[in-house]
C-alpha cells in the first residue's frame, strides 16, 4: 500500500512545478497565437507527454497557418497580376486602334497618290494625242506646200515660154533692121532665161531643203513622243509596285495585330479557367470543413473541458472509495481490494481510453477552430475571384467587340479588291491596229515572234497558220511535246508579237475543283481570294485589253485532271459567246466589280485563250476524250531554222482582235461550201465506214463546226484545205486510244484502214502524207511485235 501511494504522488514532486508552469507558460502563448484561449486549470492537469503533443500540436497548426497565409499572398499576387494583364490588354487594345487609324491614314494617301498619277497619265495622253495631231498636220501641209510650189513653178515656167516665144517674134520683126542688134538682143535673151533657170532651181532647192528640216523635227518630236509614252509606262510600273508593294505591308501588319489579339483573347481564357477551377477546389474544400463540423457535433463529449470535468468525478470516487477502505478486515479488504484493482484496471483503461477522445476531440476542435478562420479566408477569396472573373469576363468582352470591330471593318471593304482595282488601273483604251489579210498577218507574225525575245526564235511557216486557225476552233489550245520543244516559248512570244497578255498559271499537283484555278470566297472575311487565272479572266474585259488577244498559259496543265478543275470552263465553251458564263458565288455582293454579270458571275471573253502545255510521263495524267474532242491540239517538234533565213524588223504594235475576229467569220462564210463538200466526201468514204465497224468511231456535230472554222482560217491562212482535214483527223483519230495502241486491232484492219485514208485524200485533192506514215508505223510496230 506505502509502495503504491508513494507511485501514486511520484508526478506532484515540487521539484517538477517550475517546469510545469514553464511549460505552461510557453504552450499558453502558442495558443494565444493561434488564436485559441489556454485555460491555466486545465493545462495544469496534463503530463508532460500530453503537454509535448500539444505543443506539437500547436506548432503544426501555426506552420498550417503561415502555410495559409502565404496561399493568401500568392492568391493576392495572382489578382495583382491578372489586373497588370488586364491593363496591358487596354493598352494593346489602344495601340491596335492606333494602327489600324494610321492605316487608314496611308490608305487615304495612297487614293490621293493613284488619282496623282491618273491626272498625270490622263495629261501624257492628251499630250500625245496632240503631237500625234501635229505630225498627221504636218504630214498633210507638207503635201499641199509642196502642191502649191509644184503649181507656182509651172506657172512661172509657162511664163517663160511665153516671154520666150514673145522674145523671138521680136527676134523675127527686127532681123532685118539690125543683125547685130538682133545677135546682141538674143544673147541677153539667153543670158535671162539661164540666170530665170537658175533662181527657179535655187527655189526648189531651198523648198526641199525646207521641207527635208521639217520633216527632220516632225522625226525628232516623234521620238520625244516615244521617249515620253515609255516614261509614262515606267512611272506607271513603279506606281503599280510601290502600291502593291504597301497593299501588301498593309494587309501583313492588320493580319499581325489580329494574331496578336487573338493570343491575347486566348490567354485571358486561359486565365479565366485556371481562376474557375481555382474557385470550384475552394468550394470543395468548404464542404470538407463542414463534414467535420457535423462530426464533431455528434460525439457524446463534445468539448475538451467536459472530459476534464469526467476525470475529475472518476478522482472522486476514487477517493470516496480509499475512505471506505479504512476499518475493514484485511480479507474483506483483500477481496475488495482485488475488486477494486479489476475495477481499477478497468477505470484506467476507460481513462486511457477517454485521453485517447479527449486528444481527438482537441484535434478535432483545433482543426474545427481552423476550418471556420478558412472558411472565412476563402469566402474573401471567393468574393475577390468573383469581381476578378466578371472584370476578366468585361475585358474579354471588350475584346472580342475590338475584333468584331476590326474584322467588320474588313467585311465592309471590297470583296473583290484586285478586280476593282483594275477598273480603275485599265479604264484607259489603247489604240490597236487592224489585220486586214490573215495570209499577211500570218507571214508578218512569223518574223514578228522571231524578234520578240532576246533569243531568235523561229516557227514553220504551216505550224504558225495551224496556230492561227486553233485560234479560231477552240479557246482551249493544248500543246504537247518533249521538252525543250518551245511550247511555252510559242505562247509568250505570240502574246508579244500582237500586243497581247499572258497569264502564268502553274497547274499543281493535286487540283481538284475550280477553286484551286480561280481561288475562292471567304464568307467570314467577306472577300473573294482572286487568283492569278481570275484576274487574268477579268483583265480582258476592260477598256485597255478588250481589243487584246489575252491568254491563260496552264503551264503542265496535265499534272492534274483538267476534267476536274476545268471542267466548269469546259461545259461553259459548248455555249455561245453570251452564255458563256462562270458563277463565281451563290448570291450577290456589295460593290461587285464592273464588268461582272448579275453581281456574282463573269463571262468568258471571245478575246481570251486557255492553253495549255503538257508533258506525258509517270508524273502526269492522260486527257480524257472530253477534253480532246473540246481542244485545239498541237504537237510541236523541235524546229529548224532553213540556212539563210533571218528575221525582218517589225515595228512594235498592238493588233486589234476584233478586226481578226472578223476575218474569221469571213473565212467561214466564203469557204462554207468547199468544207461542207470535204465533210460529205469524209463521212461517206470507205474510211468512216472502217472506223464504224471495227474501231467504233463516228463523227458528231462537234467536228462538223470545228472543221468549218479550222479548215476556212487555215485556208485564208495560205495554206491547203486538205492538210487541214488531215490534222483534224491525227489529233481526232489517230492518236493513241483511239486507233493507235490497241491489242483488239490487227494489221490487216490496219491495213485496210491505211488504204482507205489514201483514196478519201485522193477525193479531196491532197496526199494524207502524215496520217498515212503514223497508219504505217503502228503496222510496223505490230509486224515487229512492238507495242
Amino acid at each position: 500500500m506505502s509502495k503504491k501511494s508513494s507511485k501514486r504522488k511520484s508526478p506532484s514532486k515540487p521539484s517538477e512545478k517550475p517546469q510545469v508552469v514553464a511549460s505552461g507558460g510557453v504552450l499558453g502563448s502558442l495558443l494565444k497565437k493561434v488564436g485559441v484561449s489556454s485555460d491555466e486549470k486545465l493545462l495544469s492537469k496534463l503530463n508532460d507527454d500530453e503537454r509535448q503533443t500539444l505543443v506539437e500540436l500547436t506548432g503544426q497548426l501555426e506552420q498550417l497557418i503561415e502555410a495559409n497565409e502565404s496561399a493568401n499572398k500568392e492568391q493576392i499576387d495572382a489578382q495583382n497580376r491578372i489586373k497588370s494583364d488586364i491593363e496591358q490588354a487596354s493598352k494593346d487594345s489602344q495601340e491596335a486602334k492606333a494602327k489600324l487609324q494610321s492605316l487608314k491614314i496611308k490608305e487615304e494617301s495612297l487614293a490621293s497618290q493613284e488619282k496623282e498619277l491618273l491626272l498625270k497619265a490622263s495629261e501624257l495622253s492628251t499630250k500625245e494625242k496632240s503631237l500625234l495631231e501635229q505630225a498627221a498636220n504636218a504630214k498633210a501641209g507638207f503635201a499641199l506646200e509642196r502642191q502649191v510650189s509644184l503649181e507656182s513653178l509651172k506657172a512661172e515656167y509657162q511664163k517663160v515660154e511665153e516671154k520666150i516665144a514673145q522674145l523671138d517674134e521680136e527676134r523675127r520683126q527686127k532681123e532685118l533692121e539690125n543683125l547685130e542688134l538682133l545677135a546682141k538682143s538674143e544673147s541677153v535673151v539667153r543670158e535671162q532665161q539661164d540666170a530665170r533657170f537658175q533662181e527657179i532651181k535655187r527655189k526648189l532647192q531651198d523648198d526641199k531643203d525646207a521641207l527635208d528640216a521639217r520633216q527632220l523635227e516632225l522625226d525628232r518630236k516623234v521620238d520625244k513622243n516615244d521617249l515620253l509614252q515609255a516614261e509614262l509606262e515606267q512611272k506607271h510600273a513603279a506606281h503599280a509596285a510601290m502600291k502593291k508593294q504597301v497593299i501588301e505591308e498593309c494587309q501583313r501588319e492588320i493580319q499581325s495585330e489580329k494574331l496578336a489579339l487573338q493570343k491575347q483573347l486566348e490567354l485571358l481564357e486561359d486565365y479565366r479557367n485556371r481562376d474557375q477551377k481555382e474557385i470550384m477546389n475552394l468550394t470543395g474544400r468548404l464542404r470538407d470543413y463542414k463534414e467535420l463540423e457535423r462530426e464533431a457535433k455528434i460525439k457524446e463529449l463534445g468539448t475538451p473541458s467536459g472530459i476534464l470535468q469526467r476525470i475529475d468525478e472518476l478522482e472522486k470516487e476514487l477517493k470516496q472509495a480509499r475512505n471506505k477502505l479504512k476499518g475493514r478486515s484485511e480479507d474483506s479488504l483483500e477481496e475488495e481490494l482485488e475488486h477494486y484493482k479489476e475495477r481499477v484496471d478497468d477505470l484506467e483503461e476507460e481513462l486511457r481510453d477517454l485521453k485517447q477522445e479527449h486528444d481527438e476531440v482537441k484535434l478535432r476542435e483545433g482543426k474545427y477552430k481552423l476550418s471556420v478562420r478558412e472558411k472565412l479566408e476563402l469566402q474573401k477569396q471567393k468574393d475577390l475571384l468573383e469581381v476578378s472573373n466578371a472584370a476578366l469576363t468585361h475585358s474579354v468582352e471588350a475584346v472580342k467587340s475590338q475584333l468584331d470591330d476590326l474584322v467588320e471593318k474588313q467585311q465592309s471593304q471590297e470583296a473583290f479588291k484586285e478586280l476593282t482595282l483594275m477598273d480603275r488601273k485599265y479604264r484607259e483604251p489603247v489604240a490597236a491596229q487592224p489585220v486586214n489579210s490573215l495570209k499577211e498577218f500570218t507571214e508578218e507574225l512569223q518574223h514578228r515572234i522571231a524578234i520578240s525575245t532576246d533569243v531568235e526564235l523561229y516557227y514553220e511557216l504551216d505550224l504558225l497558220r495551224k496556230f492561227i486557225a486553233g485560234l479560231a476552233l477552240s479557246p482551249l489550245h493544248v500543246f504537247q511535246g518533249i521538252s525543250g520543244t518551245g511550247k511555252t516559248s510559242l505562247v509568250n512570244a505570240f502574246a508579244a508579237a500582237v500586243g497581247g497578255e499572258v497569264t502564268t498559271v502553274p497547274v499543281q499537283a493535286g487540283w481538284r475543283d475550280r477553286d484551286d484555278l480561280i481561288g475562292h470566297y471567304n464568307a467570314f472575311e467577306k472577300r473573294y481570294y482572286e487568283k492569278e487565272c481570275l484576274q487574268g479572266l477579268y483583265k480582258a474585259h476592260t477598256p485597255s485589253y478588250e481589243k487584246r488577244f489575252n491568254i491563260i498559259l496552264l503551264d503542265e496543265m496535265n499534272l492534274s485532271r483538267p476534267e476536274q478543275y476545268f471542267a466548269e470552263f469546259l461545259s461553259a465553251m459548248e455555249q455561245n459567246e453570251q452564255k458563256r458564263k462562270v458563277v463565281l458565288m451563290d448570291s450577290s455582293v456589295a460593290n461587285p466589280p464592273k464588268h461582272f454579270v448579275e453581281d456574282r458571275k463573269l463571262l468568258l471573253k471571245t478575246n481570251t485563250w486557255f492553253m495549255g502545255t503538257a508533258n506525258h510521263d509517270e508524273t502526269t495524267f492522260e486527257f480524257a476524250d472530253k477534253t480532246h474532242d473540246r481542244a485545239f491540239i498541237l504537237d510541236l517538234e523541235k524546229q529548224v531554222k532553213p540556212e539563210g533565213w533571218s528575221a525582218q524588223a517589225k515595228k512594235r504594235t498592238v493588233f486589234d482582235f476584233e478586226s481578226v475576229d472578223a476575218l474569221f467569220e469571213k473565212a467561214q462564210k466564203n469557204h462554207k461550201q468547199l468544207v461542207l463538200g470535204m465533210l460529205k466526201i469524209l463521212t461517206t468514204s470507205d474510211f468512216t465506214k472502217i472506223l464504224e465497224r471495227q474501231f467504233d468511231i463516228g463523227w458528231g456535230n462537234r467536228l462538223e463546226a470545228q472543221a468549218l472554222k479550222f479548215i476556212s482560217v487555215y485556208k485564208d491562212c495560205g495554206g491547203h484545205e486538205a492538210d487541214a482535214l488531215e490534222h483534224l483527223l491525227i489529233t481526232r483519230v489517230l492518236r493513241k486510244g483511239k486507233v493507235l495502241g490497241r491489242y483488239d486491232i490487227s494489221i490487216d484492219k490496219l491495213k485496210e484502214l491505211k488504204s482507205a485514208l489514201s483514196k478519201m485524200f485522193a477525193s479531196v485533192n491532197g496526199t494524207g502524207a502524215k496520217a498515212i506514215d503514223i497508219i504505217q508505223s503502228e503496222i510496223t510496230r505490230k509486224e515487229e511485235g512492238v507495242y
